[in-house]
């Protein structure tokens, strides 16, 4: 029979915020407003839960995407793997010394020029 349950109006107006993108929580007797995928410049925190809903709806009225984050560059490091012969342990050697020879070469040509 709990499925048969009406969600409360509390939860109904959650959910609609939520399908706008908005997230409201709970934190310690204080509710936070916020986008989804939102930082604390973006939340909105305070103690009266009806200043809640009026604060998210008008952050779903106001903003159609939440703000982009900037995100950090990070590099995928690869698994190094020993190439299965000499010759090719030593082709692999030799091209990574290349690299990293024309890497100085071309640092010391960006610094004079």
């Amino acid at each position: 029979m709990t499925g048969e349950r009406i969600p409360s109006l509390i939860m109904q107006i959650i959910d609609q915020l939520r399908a706008q993108g908005i997230v409201i929580t709970s934190r310690a007797g204080e509710w936070c407003v916020n986008f989804h995928n939102g930082t604390e410049a973006t939340a909105y925190v305070t103690d009266d839960l009806q200043d809640a809903f009026a604060h998210g709806r008008a952050m779903a009225a106001q903003a159609d995407k939440p703000p982009e984050r900037e995100m950090p560059v990070c590099r995928v490091r690869q698994k190094w793997r020993r190439p299965k012969t000499a010759k090719a342990a030593r082709r692999a050697f030799i091209r990574k010394h290349n690299r990293r020879m024309r890497g100085r070469l071309r640092r010391q040509q960006s610094e004079e020029g």
